[in-house]
């Protein structure tokens, strides 16, 4: 569209030609001149631009009148008005009001509204995200574990396994004189007590055990059965593993496994129970095959099971102990009786009496000893929380075993208000499995006492106020 004015061709003309030549007079000289188009015309950089621009300009309009006047003092002092000053801020590149795609730092909490945040990659730090994915493979590495043992069960031939290593001395299952032929019983070995599960989740059962081949020189392989064993003393197969590798004249590791291809559902009335069997073929003489447990094997069956009976179970376990605790002492005449807190005192964090402050909870964490510890969210300085201990007077040694980390907090420990350790668990590096002790606590009475854990600041060097608490124990050294 032209906009001239006076003739085209006459030396008044003035204007623009179809935005594409302009005429101009400058210095008492006529000029026609090409209308200079910018390279990178509506670019996606200037498209974002004026997209962000507008969005702080509606953040401003949503602004309540009192928060515009902040805004306004603020920018009396820099001689701008309130909205150049609040536009100025929400538009810097960092730290503004929007976070800029090349990343920075939030100054804010996030609240997504039901939106995803998603492409992220495997946590590295300890305080890094982790997506589903990740968290279900790392909960599908959780299993429980019934350790082989050579205690009679009182159920026919069947030896106990127990959900603890036993710590006695290693021990020998000899077979009979075998010949020739498959699927011979060897040696079969049930929980001693129902299982604490009420399902087996799809995946795998991995067996530990040692073996060896001990008379006779026909080839050896061994595989194991899985069964549920009810409460009405029925064998249910749940899977068979595979066959092993050939069982030599020296003792040597075996790993079986068998798959679930779905979850099995196991009444919490049953018990586990495991039987092996052997393979005998080739010629030659009778052969005897020797099964190892206890001592250094490790001689085990591990189920896949969910994280929650894992927990559970601990909790539960260490609840009884207090209960027991509790009862024995409530009585003074039997406090009085009794010499208090002598030998160790181990405290599971998660076995509180009380919360003063924060949430408290249990976290799983596979690579820490106990496989996991105590932790509070949010991480508030003075989260505390509180453990009743009974104690004899005298002089004690507290040592706390936990996880440093570059967000770690300060811990102090009180026994009645009064503060026996202070521990700072800042580290540049993460690591776990730490120690930290305090020698020299005296306990100047006997009696039933708390002992109280508190956040008490942090490091100057820390970013944060994280706890890692997996135990904490004490013991009368004079």
């Amino acid at each position: 569209m032209s906009k001239l004015k006076n003739p085209l061709l006459s030396f008044g003309a003035r204007g623009s030609l179809a935005k594409i030549v302009s005429f101009v007079r400058r210095r008492r000289t006529n000029i026609v001149e090409k209308i200079p188009l910018p390279a990178d015309a509506k670019s996606y950089d200037q498209l974002s631009w004026r997209t962000m621009f507008l969005m702080a300009r509606d953040l401003w309009l949503e602004l309540s009148p009192e928060e515009k006047r902040t805004w306004e003092s603020a920018g009396t002092t820099r001689h701008l008005t309130g909205y150049m000053y609040f536009m100025s801020q929400a538009l810097r590149p960092n730290p503004g009001i929007y976070l800029p795609l090349l990343g920075g730092t939030m100054q804010g909490d996030i609240a997504m509204a039901a939106f995803k945040i998603e492409n992220l990659p495997d946590p590295a730090a300890d305080q890094d995200a982790a997506t589903k994915a990740y968290v279900d493979l790392a909960i599908a590495a959780i299993h429980w574990d019934y350790f082989f043992s050579n205690t009679p069960s009182g159920i026919g031939a069947y030896f106990t396994m127990f959900t603890e290593p036993t710590g006695e001395a290693e021990s020998t299952f000899t077979s009979a004189a075998l010949g020739g032929g498959d699927d011979q019983a060897l040696f079969q070995w049930i929980s001693k007590t129902a299982v604490p599960f009420a399902m087996i989740e799809a995946g795998v059962i991995s067996i530990h055990i040692h073996a060896e081949r001990t008379i006779g020189n026909r080839s050896v392989n061994i595989y194991a059965e899985i069964y549920e064993y009810t409460s009405l003393a029925a064998e249910v197969l749940i899977a068979t593993t595979e066959t092993s590798e050939a069982v030599i004249d020296a003792v040597s590791s075996l790993s079986i496994h068998a798959t679930l291809a779905a979850d099995y559902e196991i009444a919490l009335t049953s018990k586990l129970l495991v039987k092996f069997y052997a393979n005998i073929g080739g010629a030659g003489a009778a052969t005897t095959v020797a099964l190892y447990a206890e001592g250094t094997s490790s001689a085990r069956i591990a189920i896949p099971t969910p994280a929650g009976p894992l927990v559970d179970a601990l909790i539960a376990a260490h609840a009884a102990i207090a209960a027991a605790h509790h009862a024995r002492y409530t009585d003074a005449e039997a406090v009085a009786a009794v010499d208090i807190g002598e030998g160790h005192i181990n405290i599971l964090p998660h076995s509180y009496d009380s919360i003063g402050q924060g949430t408290w909870f249990y976290s799983v964490d596979s690579t820490q000893f106990m496989n996991g510890h105590l932790i509070h969210a949010p991480t508030n300085d003075g989260n505390n929380l509180t453990y009743k201990v009974y104690l004899a007077a005298g002089t004690y040694t507290l040592r706390v075993l936990g996880t440093v980390t570059a967000l770690s907090a300060i811990m102090d420990f009180d026994i009645d208000d009064v503060e026996i350790a202070s521990f700072d668990w800042y580290a540049g590096a993460s690591a776990r499995n730490q120690v930290r002790s305090q020698t020299g606590i005296v306990v100047a009475t006997s009696g039933l006492k708390d002992l109280k854990l508190r956040v008490d600041g942090k490091n100057v060097l820390s970013g944060g106020l994280i706890v890692y608490l997996t135990s904490i124990s004490l013991w009368r050294t004079a």
